[in-house]
């Protein structure tokens, strides 16, 4: 009987291992696009640009928490007077990621917030006459497709909604981002 019990518990264990090779514990994330502001914020911006970069842990089956960096950076839409607009994101989300086993193409949703850390350049007939910082808090809520490339990389493809509260306000605006998960 006990080498029987010893048998199971050495097959449990060796199952366990098994099937924790086959499921990631870790990922990383990186990509840019562009930065289309809305709103408010749209009519004095022109369309921007971003990079980010992330580092995701598995924390339930079909739940990962990413945490990570973004850039994003907008120019003036007015030559004669306006201001340019970058920020850098300090933040975490939580990634929902339906089990598709079979299919080469999975969709997910985002949800998360962080820190905007936010500078904003007074451009007066195409020179900066100053610069004026900030940090805010931020939300953003999106989703969007995973395409398998490799046995253990993809492609992505997200737009997600993003608010920053920015002085008694909000900036809004729409990231749409394509980069590699590995």
């Amino acid at each position: 009987m006990r080498n029987l019990l010893l048998t199971l518990a050495l097959i449990a264990i060796l199952c366990a291992t098994v099937s924790a090779q086959a499921v990631k514990p870790i990922t990383f994330y990186a990509g840019g696009g562009t930065s289309i502001p809305s709103g408010d914020f749209g009519l004095m911006q022109k369309n921007g640009y971003h990079g980010l970069g992330a580092v995701g842990f598995n924390v339930a089956p079909m739940i990962q928490f990413m945490l990570k960096g973004e850039y994003h950076s907008w120019k003036t839409d007015n030559p004669l007077l306006g201001f340019d607009f970058s920020t850098m994101f300090f933040g975490g989300s939580f990634r929902f990621s339906p089990n598709l086993p079979v299919s080469p193409i999975k969709p997910f949703g985002i949800a998360g917030g962080g820190l905007a850390s936010s500078k904003t350049q007074v451009v007066v007939l195409n020179n900066n006459i100053g610069d004026v910082t900030s940090s805010n808090f931020y939300f953003e809520i999106g989703g969007g497709l995973d395409f398998k490339i490799a046995p253990m990389a993809s492609l992505f493809v997200q737009g997600r909604f993003v608010s920053i509260n920015y002085g008694g306000g909000s900036l809004n605006y729409i990231p749409i981002t394509v980069g590699l998960k590995f």
